[in-house]
């Protein structure tokens, strides 16, 4: 009989034990999910504000100012350039 009691009161113990442990780990991982809403949060703000500014900058229509292309080279025109180039510089060469 003094086995089984002095068997109960350790059980109760480690319950005890385990209970405290638990709680313990259940509040560390409350606080670090806190945390993390916290940062969250921060970063949030953070990308409303650009988002914002996104919806605030200047965009181009039709009728603005238009982008000038005659200065850009097509594929095609620039392969056409470095064979001529390749031909002066044998030329050249010769």
């Amino acid at each position: 009989m003094a086995e089984l009691a002095k068997r109960v009161r350790t059980n109760e113990d480690n319950i005890l034990e385990n209970k405290v442990e638990l709680s313990t780990k259940i509040d560390n991982n409350f606080e670090n999910l806190r945390t993390r809403d916290a940062d969250l949060e921060s970063r949030i703000a953070i990308l409303e504000e650009e988002v914002e500014a996104l919806k605030n900058r200047p965009i181009a229509t039709g009728g603005g100012e238009s982008i000038d292309y005659s200065r850009i080279a097509s594929n095609e025109d620039m392969l056409k350039i470095i064979e001529r180039m390749k031909l002066v510089e044998k030329r050249n060469i010769e």
